[in-house]
């Protein structure tokens, strides 16, 4: 007796919907045939291949202009809150230096 039920195995049962075979075979005997005779086949012309080295390189440089301004107004955010930080904590410990000293135990 058991106490956990034991997993099944999982099946792989994959059946083809619509597989013609005959169908598959004359389209590769035809497909190897016009290759023989140096026929091109339908919609296997020529594809435009874009110049991507320079697509890339342009794409960076704007991004790059882009991002410049970025870094100097996150460092100049950060700065602002630190001094508001270090203001705050200054008032803390003028206002009332006794409570700082028991916080930290001393």
């Amino acid at each position: 007796m058991l106490f956990f039920k034991k997993p099944e195995y999982r099946r792989f049962e994959y059946k083809p919907r619509f597989y013609d075979p005959e169908k598959e075979a004359r389209e590769e005997r035809l497909k190897r045939v016009r290759a023989e005779l140096g026929m091109e086949e339908e919609g296997e012309q020529e594809q435009y291949v874009p110049h991507l080295k320079g697509h890339f390189r342009a794409e960076y440089e704007r991004r790059r202009a882009a991002r410049g301004n970025a870094g100097t107004w996150r460092t100049l955010r950060l700065f602002m809150i630190l001094i508001m930080l270090f203001i705050l904590a200054f008032y803390l410990v003028i206002r009332n230096p006794e409570a700082i000293m028991r916080f930290f135990g001393l």
